[in-house]
């Protein structure tokens, strides 16, 4: 039976996971909108507003992720995971 610590620790990694991933997304989409704009002569100026903004959203969340607070929450809430877990199995 896997512990509650490593259950915490591959939920978060994936989440980490996601994060970076739809950042990668965002950019690759940022870039694809830019050199269809210059390429072209459709005006595409809602998708490049939108692929800018969903850049800016992603790095504005990953500076987040990298801030004291939202370590000391993750840490609080594995924490709380396991505690739940060691309280479970100690009633069984």
């Amino acid at each position: 039976m896997l512990s509650a610590r490593f259950y915490a620790h591959v939920n978060l990694r994936t989440f980490f996971s996601v994060v970076w991933f739809t950042a990668l997304i965002a950019v690759v989409f940022f870039l694809y909108v830019l050199i269809s704009c210059i390429t072209s002569a459709e005006g595409g100026l809602y998708d490049l507003i939108g692929s800018v903004l969903g850049v800016i959203f992603n790095a504005i969340s990953i500076k987040c992720l990298n801030t004291v607070m939202c370590t000391k929450i993750i840490a609080f809430n594995l924490f709380n995971l396991i505690s739940r877990k060691q309280i479970a199995l100690q009633q069984q």
